[in-house]
């Protein structure tokens, strides 16, 4: 039997059909085009949702660094002493002022915010300095031990990343202003520090606000969602230091009654914001005037005048509100002070205060006061607004204590 013939038995047998020819339906182009329609839309979803879960993180991450930057200017604010009141840290407890924008070491029409993380030019660094600094003045200087003042730049107040000297927000935007402030635009060149007036901050201007401009580095006041403007705003008012009033007992003794060329001297020693030294700042009342708030003495006394034995309480204060007339103190911001009082005497007679609050006429060869008598210094951590300080000081000696040149 021929192949030819016993092949039909074959598939027979087997009971297999014989191959038959069909054709395979494929896709039409409406349904190609739904399908793609579909993955378009899928792509969208996920890509809008993995910008806007970036978009998120970075604007949170912004909001971060606005806080490092307050937090190394006047600290967190959150840690409480005993009493209730913060525990006072960062930069303007160490300056004595706000950071100031300064030229951008690298591109001279920026200023930036690196006395943050830079130490000032003509800036001490940080030290604890005594009453004989050479930086004040020598009627003012005080060899009496116990006048320790911290003061001076000791950064960085604020880290910036590994091998950075910038500060940006987390949208990568550098947070400076342009030096030159007639250049600044809504957009690219929009200056990011600024003075609490919200004007742009100049070199040698206090910096107030720092301000993101979000996802779309925009600045636009109906911006929504991520692409809304971030800030700090760090007023100046806030930590100003107002008035310190210090209450003095002056307690004499029969060694040493009290006189009426006496005169209290009180001293505040505080950080100079210009150099990071010491600044002394002083405030002198007659011990009979006006101020007197109690007399108590041992015998009767007419307006203080015989021998006094007793104590009498001088009101001194310092009035640092460059807004008051009655200002006599430059204006200080919140931190650490020494103060001290002394009682003199005025040899002139006059009962006067000085205009520019220096000693009155003695006969000492270097022009200061003779003293009688000596505080302990009082550390004071200065809040904003009123201050009060209570302190005593024996007259117990007729020999003045001359102090000597530093």
């Amino acid at each position: 039997m021929s192949p030819c013939t016993q092949q039909p038995a074959r598939w027979l047998r087997v009971g297999v059909p014989p191959a038959t020819h069909s054709r395979v339906r494929g896709l039409t182009l409406v349904e190609l085009v739904v399908v793609l329609t579909i993955l378009v839309v899928l792509a969208t979803v996920a890509l809008t949702s993995i910008t806007g879960r970036v978009d998120q993180q970075r604007y949170e991450g912004t909001r971060r660094t606005l806080d490092h930057v307050r937090d190394a200017v006047v600290g967190d604010g959150q840690t409480r002493q005993a009493d209730g009141t913060p525990v006072l840290s960062g930069f303007i407890v160490d300056m004595n002022r706000l950071p100031v924008a300064t030229v951008d070491a690298d591109d001279a029409s920026l200023v930036t915010l690196s006395e943050l993380w830079f130490p000032p030019a003509g800036v001490a660094l940080f030290a604890l300095r005594d009453g004989l600094d050479a930086s004040i003045a020598a009627a003012d200087q005080d060899p009496n031990p116990g006048i320790r003042v911290p003061c001076g730049w000791r950064g960085p107040y604020l880290r910036l990343p590994t091998g950075s000297d910038v500060l940006r927000d987390s949208f990568g935007k550098r947070l400076v202003s342009p030096a030159d402030a007639a250049t600044e635009d809504d957009g690219e060149n929009y200056a990011h520090l600024r003075q609490i007036d919200d004007t742009p901050a100049e070199e040698g201007d206090t910096v107030a606000i720092i301000r993101s401009l979000g996802a779309n580095r925009l600045r636009d006041a109906l911006d929504v969602d991520y692409d809304e403007d971030l800030e700090v705003v760090i007023d100046p008012l806030s930590y100003r230091v107002d008035r310190i009033v210090v209450n003095v007992t002056v307690r004499y003794d029969s060694a040493r009654p009290y006189d009426e060329d006496d005169r209290l001297f009180v001293r505040m020693y505080e950080p100079d914001p210009a150099t990071g030294l010491v600044r002394a700042v002083r405030v002198q009342r007659p011990v009979g005037s006006t101020t007197t708030l109690i007399e108590i003495p041992d015998g009767g006394l007419d307006d203080m005048g015989g021998d006094l034995v007793g104590s009498v309480v001088v009101q001194a204060t310092f009035v640092t509100d460059p807004d008051d007339s009655s200002a006599n103190a430059p204006e200080t911001n919140f931190g650490s002070r020494v103060i001290r009082a002394y009682i003199g005497r005025d040899d002139d007679g006059n009962n006067t205060l000085d205009d520019d609050l220096t000693p009155p006429t003695t006969t000492s060869s270097n022009g200061r006061p003779d003293v009688f008598g000596v505080s302990d210094p009082y550390y004071l951590m200065a809040q904003p607004g009123l201050n009060v300080v209570n302190l005593t000081v024996d007259v117990t000696t007729e020999d003045p204590q001359t102090l000597p040149e530093g």
